[in-house]
């Protein structure tokens, strides 16, 4: 598969086409914003952590308007499963612990795979918790519910909607595998 793109979907100047013998894969990625486009598809987990009517977001360094904030986010490991993932970042990103509950959505564009889940804190005290960024943040904290800042991707109020509205499938093993049922 090659990859069709000329200009970034992000900001519109021109993609460079990036080799590197290191990496299975080539990609593009914009000069102006650093935005990446995989030739094969990337996964990322996102996670809402929400707890008295406030909800946990990050301002990332390397976003095309840094005043926008987003769900704590990263790149699926190898050997790490799409949950893993999402417990790893929201501590990386933000010092908090948590367990995700649900299973909000998913999204596919620009070759990234994005899976949401809506968590809850592993220990209710980690809310004083100071919130600390890492080397990729500029900022990380706790919002208001009624007052959630500007956000760098759309999609996320979506899932914040969601997460609201307890809209997710549960991860309690509660939705059985249909082959086991016999129903598929």
């Amino acid at each position: 598969m090659n990859i069709s793109y000329s200009f970034c979907t992000s900001c519109g100047e021109p993609l460079q086409p990036i080799s590197d013998p290191g990496l299975e894969q080539p990609f593009r990625e914009c000069s102006s914003c650093d935005f990446k486009i995989w030739n094969d598809p990337k996964v990322v987990a996102a996670t809402v952590v929400t707890h008295k009517e406030k909800i946990l977001l990050v301002q990332r360094i390397d976003a095309p308007d840094e005043s926008l904030w987003s769900l704590p986010a990263g790149f699926v490991n190898k050997n790490e499963n799409p949950e893993q993932t999402a417990i790893r970042e929201v501590s990386e990103e933000t010092g908090i612990k948590c367990l995700p509950i649900q299973v909000l959505g998913l999204n596919y564009s620009n070759g990234i795979i994005l899976i949401v889940y809506k968590a809850e804190l592993s220990d209710k005290s980690d809310i004083q918790t100071p919130v600390t960024a890492v080397n990729e943040l500029k900022n990380t904290g706790w919002h208001p519910l009624e007052d959630i800042p500007a956000l760098q991707f759309p999609h996320d109020w979506l899932y914040i909607d969601r997460a609201i509205r307890n809209q997710g499938l549960p991860l309690d093993g509660s939705l059985a595998d249909p082959f086991e049922q016999g129903i598929a």
